[in-house]
């Protein structure tokens, strides 16, 4: 078993979609996509991509960059003593993804978030 099929199995999707998302060749991007759009809590997602991220990878830079976020929005969502955390509205436009444009929206919201937290 490759890596890719490591992460997917270990998504959380149903069977016939596991079958699917294996059956089809990905890239690291598109892996990134499977990663964050799974039913998983975001420490989980940071392991996969964990996983998903080698030295060798020609997106290995950008995967480091998300992992990077996601740290940056743990950090931002531990909660101290005496905090209560709410999500008042979150909106996505559905747009083509570029490269760069991809990781840039998803840690748009983990920005808002560590904003928010601070004030």
């Amino acid at each position: 078993m490759n890596r890719y099929e490591q992460i997917i199995s270990a998504c959380g999707f149903s069977e016939e979609m596991e079958r699917y998302l294996i059956g089809c060749k990905h890239n690291d991007y598109e892996m990134i996509e499977i990663i964050l759009g799974a039913p998983l809590t975001l420490t989980e997602k940071r392991k996969l991509l964990e996983l998903l991220n080698t030295q060798d990878s020609e997106e290995y830079d950008d995967v480091t960059e998300c992992i990077r976020e996601f740290d940056d929005a743990l950090a931002a969502l531990e909660q101290k003593k005496g905090e209560i955390f709410t999500l008042s509205s979150v909106g996505m436009m559905m747009t083509y993804w570029t490269k760069t444009s991809l990781l840039r929206s998803r840690s748009c919201l983990f920005r808002r978030l560590r904003n928010t937290s601070k004030s």
